[in-house]
């Protein structure tokens, strides 16, 4: 059981980052790639956590760049998506 909610966990995060990734702020998506070496730390330095450090280090690496990843996914959908929309808006402007 403890495997399924550690699964549903990273579901939900990599949901949240898309989302906040695809705000029109790049701000928002770097919130939680900004959190994961603090939340890391902590989790280290409480010891709940105490097990291959080289492991937990490689653990939290990969998961900054998944997270920076979907990051700038998010930023270059908005990026086009705001392309497209003022493509729409100058077609719109000449049919005038």
């Amino acid at each position: 059981m403890n495997e399924l909610y550690r699964i549903v966990i990273i579901i939900l995060i990599i949901a949240i980052q898309d989302i906040l990734s695809k705000r029109q702020s790049p701000y928002y998506g770097a919130i939680l790639p900004a959190l994961l070496p603090i939340v890391a730390m902590y989790v280290w330095f409480a010891d709940i956590y105490n097990e291959n450090l080289l492991k937990f280090i490689l653990i939290t690496l990969i998961g900054e760049l998944f997270l920076l990843g979907i990051w700038s996914n998010g930023r270059k959908f908005v990026k086009a998506q705001t392309k497209k929309e003022l493509a729409k808006m100058k077609s719109q402007d000449s049919i005038r």
